[in-house]
């Protein structure tokens, strides 16, 4: 952790990177050596329980995309953490994403989704 969090300083990645993990021990242990870095937690909606998420004091949560619901996403606009999809690859997974109001979409596949949200 000490030595990701040494690279976001020195190359002036601070506004843009983000400390993300499956284990919520790695986020917490980041948040104490420097919580000027934003965490997120990966998860799966069997791991923790949302509001034991929010509890975490984290900045984001990136869900697996079929397990984004919208009352999660409006609980967490609600608690100010940010919503991320993974791994989102189909124009129906954007779709969906985009309807349920996430705040951004993690794909294989860039350059597609950036023509989707052109059209």
């Amino acid at each position: 952790i000490s030595a990701v969090q040494i690279l976001i300083h020195r190359y002036g990645l601070l506004s843009i990177a983000s400390i993300t993990s499956f284990d919520y021990r790695y986020i917490m242990e980041s948040r104490r050596q420097d919580p000027n870095i934003k965490t997120g937690l990966i998860m799966h909606r069997c791991l923790l329980p949302l509001d034991s998420c929010i509890s975490l004091g984290i900045d984001a949560i990136v869900f697996e995309k079929n397990w984004i619901t919208k009352n999660d996403i409006q609980i967490l606009d609600a608690s100010g953490i940010d919503s991320y999809a993974w791994t989102a690859n189909s124009e129906s997974d954007w779709h969906r994403m985009k309807s349920l109001g996430v705040t951004g979409i993690i794909t294989d596949k860039p350059r597609a989704l950036v023509n989707w949200l052109k059209e």
